[in-house]
């Protein structure tokens, strides 16, 4: 066997992750392959297969002739190359093809043409390309498509034909683009999707009709967009929705039909946006909340109207409200199952006797770092408190008769470092374990 012979042998020897009479999987990654067609031409293509792995090399166009007859591969890898081209049709030479990943290349466009043969294709990632424009009906050839990877491109636009014939897709990631408008209706197809991610594009408002169709969403993630305007009765289409996420965008106001329809949404966080008012009853649709996160906007007062209806609410965030300065009488009243509350941060001195009313499953509680006076019997209803935070509170004294006499807790753990207080010998009773901080 001469030398060429056995270098040839000994490659395909490395290259072969495992091998059978009827195909073997074949990893050439990281070989400095410029094209698939060159590198491939020392294997038997009908037998090659189920994975190819092309990963990290220096391919920058595929063509039809580069993936002809090989069909029994299911999955291939192509990260990490240089690909700007894939010329039509240049995948019907894998018409068995499941998985196409594609993440970290230099694809500037989708022609309509581009995926044309892959009609078994279930995973397609395209993340962290350039890509800028999608041709109309791309994705129609894929119908069996579950998963479709967008992130980190360039796309500024969607059309009521961008996801055509994709009935089958589960989750579609948008995150990190360039999206600012999204046309009503333009979802309507994906009857399956359980998980949209629209995170950090440039969206404006959340139009009527522009999630129509999703009406099996668990989860829609809008953060980090510039989102001011939400349209009554938006949610409606997706009654099914566990989890939303307005977090960091430029809402000011919330009326009382902004969130009707999510009648099963379990989570949701709208912090760090500019929220200085809400409707009363704004959250009343939500009866079966759980987590509600409201931290880092504008508040200067919690209303008693704010949390009505939300009876199975277990953990609400408050706190860096940086402005709020009162909260209303029995504003809590209806959270009879909550066991976490934080309003940590922010200019509340008083903590008045009514303030707490009706939180008698809170196991802690972060009030926050301005307090001054906490009013008698202010702490009543908090006979199951076991984690108290008073962390950098300016308020000299405490008195045992914050608390219901009859109903004191057990704190096991109180967090007042930095504060300048004393307590009188009977708030012994609660049997505080003070953790000092800095002094």
């Amino acid at each position: 066997m001469d030398k060429e012979r056995c270098l040839t042998f000994l490659i395909m020897l490395i290259a072969c992750v495992f091998c059978d009479a009827n195909n073997y999987s074949v990893d050439l990654s990281n070989n400095n392959i410029s094209r698939i067609s060159n590198a491939l031409v020392q294997y038997d293509r009908t037998i090659l297969g189920p994975t190819l792995n092309l990963r990290d090399n220096f391919i920058s166009i595929i063509t039809a002739n580069d993936l002809q007859d090989l069909p029994l591969l299911t999955e291939l890898y192509l990260t990490r190359n240089f690909i700007n081209k894939i010329t039509h049709s240049a995948f019907l030479g894998v018409g068995n093809l499941t998985h196409l990943e594609l993440f970290e290349n230099n694809l500037t466009s989708i022609g309509n043409m581009t995926f044309h043969g892959l009609g078994k294709l279930v995973y397609l990632a395209l993340s962290d390309n350039k890509i800028s424009s999608i041709a109309d009906s791309s994705f129609s050839w894929m119908p069996e498509l579950e998963e479709l990877l967008l992130r980190n491109n360039k796309i500024k636009m969607l059309t009521n034909l961008t996801f055509e014939n994709l009935g089958r897709l589960q989750l579609l990631n948008l995150e990190y683009n360039e999206i600012s408008y999204v046309p009503s209706m333009v979802f309507s197809p994906l009857k399956n999707l359980t998980k949209l991610t629209l995170c950090s594009n440039k969206i404006k408002t959340i139009q009527s009709q522009m999630l129509v169709g999703l009406e099996n969403l668990n989860t829609l993630n809008f953060e980090n967009n510039l989102i001011d305007n939400i349209e009554l009765s938006s949610f409606t289409w997706t009654s099914k929705l566990k989890t939303l996420t307005l977090k960091t965008n430029k809402l000011v106001y919330l009326s009382n039909m902004t969130f009707f329809g999510l009648g099963q949404l379990t989570s949701l966080n709208l912090d760090d946006n500019d929220l200085y008012d809400m409707a009363a009853g704004i959250f009343s649709p939500l009866k079966n909340l759980t987590d509600l996160y409201v931290s880092e906007n504008q508040f200067t007062i919690i209303k008693s109207g704010y949390f009505v209806g939300l009876e199975k609410l277990q953990v609400l965030r408050i706190d860096s409200n940086l402005k709020l300065k009162e909260i209303e009488d029995f504003a809590f009243k209806d959270l009879r199952n909550l066991y976490r509350l934080n309003i940590w941060q922010n200019l509340i001195e008083i903590i008045k006797t009514n303030a707490l009313k009706g939180l008698v499953s809170v196991t802690q509680l972060s009030p926050g770092y301005s307090l001054k006076v906490i009013e008698k019997g202010a702490f009543s209803d908090l006979g199951k408190l076991s984690f108290l935070e008073l962390h950098y509170s300016d308020f000299e004294t405490l008195s045992e008769d914050i608390f219901n006499a009859s109903n004191y807790p057990t704190v096991d753990n109180a967090w007042m470092g930095c504060s300048t207080w004393q307590c009188d010998r009977r708030f012994v009773l609660l049997h505080i374990f003070t953790m000092l901080g800095e002094l």
